[in-house]
């Protein structure tokens, strides 16, 4: 619900999350807030640099989540802040920030549970960056990043956040908090969503197919 359409642009869903953040401080009954995911490589661009300066002054209700999966499609992390860490990067917009366990789905859940809460209640907004490593590497070209090693996928697995997930819900933990899970449901859920995938795959292509062919005909009329 209240979810803005993807960005084809690197950064350029940050402003437009900002003038959410700033409107939802006025006229709103229900208190609401805007959460903008983003690239590590993201920060890099001025539409980072706007925002987070924006967001410092006005005290938008923004809360920012980095994804620092190391692996960005052209630029090493080095070579894209001078600062240790991308969340530090906050201090400079006086603005508070958090570096958590990307591989851990719980604890990027609560961290961003929390700091929406805090930009409703305090009107404080957050940068929060996530620390993993993308073992599959980008969509596109990777140039000058050295691909990962047969090794290194191989010990990325065991960090797999569907896989600490799953051992967390098979958990004596999760069943002392009600939550009823074993491997049958698992499997079965897999499953499930595996056939849904593909079903809504099958129907997009043919969606376009179609969508093509009568652009063909209108053309060539």
């Amino acid at each position: 619900k209240k979810i803005y359409l993807l960005y084809g642009l690197v950064a350029s869903n940050l402003p437009h999350a900002s003038g959410v953040a700033m409107a939802s401080k006025f006229g709103q009954r229900i208190p609401c807030t805007a959460l903008a995911c983003i690239g590590e490589g993201a920060t890099s661009e001025g539409d980072f640099h706007i925002t987070m300066r924006c967001a410092g002054i006005f005290k938008n209700r923004l809360v920012v989540l980095c994804e620092n999966n190391q692996r960005a499609i052209s630029t090493l992390t080095t070579r894209q802040k001078a600062t240790a860490t991308f969340a530090e990067m906050a201090l400079g917009y006086g603005l508070p920030s958090e570096l958590i366990d990307g591989h851990d789905p719980l604890v990027v859940f609560l961290a961003t549970k929390h700091a929406l809460e805090r930009a409703i209640k305090e009107n404080t907004p957050t940068l929060i960056e996530t620390v993993l490593v993308n073992r599959f590497g980008p969509h596109t070209s990777q140039m000058s990043i050295p691909p990962l090693s047969q090794r290194e996928t191989e010990e990325l697995k065991q960090h797999d956040p569907l896989r600490r997930y799953k051992i967390f819900l098979l958990s004596d933990e999760a069943n002392k908090i009600g939550i009823d899970w074993d491997e049958k449901k698992d499997q079965r859920l897999r499953a499930e969503t595996l056939e849904k995938v593909k079903n809504e795959t099958r129907t997009s292509y043919e969606e376009r197919e179609a969508a093509l062919q009568q652009a063909r005909q209108e053309t060539l009329k």
